[in-house]
């Protein structure tokens, strides 16, 4: 969440040993358009009420952000060159502000966060069936505006020589009772990658980058193949 700059979460094991994650924005975030950001998280261990390790890892992210509604993909910089990373299995998707815990398995490469997603009252997922429903249809559109942003961001990171496209490919979406598959299938899972197909994302040995579709790939697994 772009309004939220510090949190800290106490991890008890029992009343003198515990953990404590400090989770801070290294920069101000503008909320409009394509920006790099860097989030600190500090982890901080005791045993017997006593500090015993202390730890900062950054994360860089890229984020693409417009109205009501922003966009996150997990990024890394190695030699100087900024390369794409996936998002862990284990971390939600969606986001109303606070992560929809439940949501790790809505397959798509970036976490997507609006205050104006209608979540289930678990707060798992969205709510995309029952197109009558008024919340059913601003989730739809929100998802729609999402995968725009997503291109933006696509054209940004070809236009300054980022890496690793492969990790923006994901399996297709999971059906389950709140999700309409077909059209999460139709509308948001084959654009996504039918515009990824279209992009020049696939870098040859000879150092260019050319669309996926202009490309042949071999499907002999053969190991005297492979190696040939």
């Amino acid at each position: 969440n772009p309004l939220i700059k510090k949190v800290a979460i106490f991890i008890h094991v029992n009343e003198k040993d515990y953990s404590k994650y400090i989770i801070q924005k290294q920069n101000e975030i503008k909320r409009n358009g394509i920006e790099i950001i860097t989030i600190n998280t500090q982890t901080i261990h005791y045993q017997n009420n006593t500090e015993k390790t202390n730890s900062i890892k950054a994360t860089k992210l890229i984020m693409n952000s417009k109205n009501d509604i922003n966009i996150v993909l997990p990024i890394t910089t190695v030699n100087n060159i900024n390369k794409i990373q996936k998002i862990s299995s284990d971390i939600p998707k969606l986001f109303c502000c606070f992560p929809l815990i439940g949501s790790e398995q809505f397959n798509q490469p970036m976490i997507i966060n609006s205050f104006k997603f209608s979540p289930n009252e678990a707060r798992s997922t969205i709510f995309l069936k029952n197109t009558k429903s008024e919340k059913v249809n601003k989730n739809r559109e929100l998802l729609i505006q999402a995968n725009e942003l997503f291109k933006e961001i696509l054209e940004y990171c070809i236009k300054n020589k980022y890496e690793d496209y492969f990790n923006l490919f994901t399996q297709e979406p999971i059906s389950n009772q709140f999700i309409d598959i077909n059209w999460i299938n139709e509308k948001i899972f084959k654009p996504r990658t039918n515009f990824l197909y279209e992009q020049p994302i696939v870098k040859t040995v000879n150092n260019q980058y050319l669309h996926v579709t202009s490309l042949y790939f071999p499907k002999d697994c053969s190991k005297e193949y492979r190696e040939y």
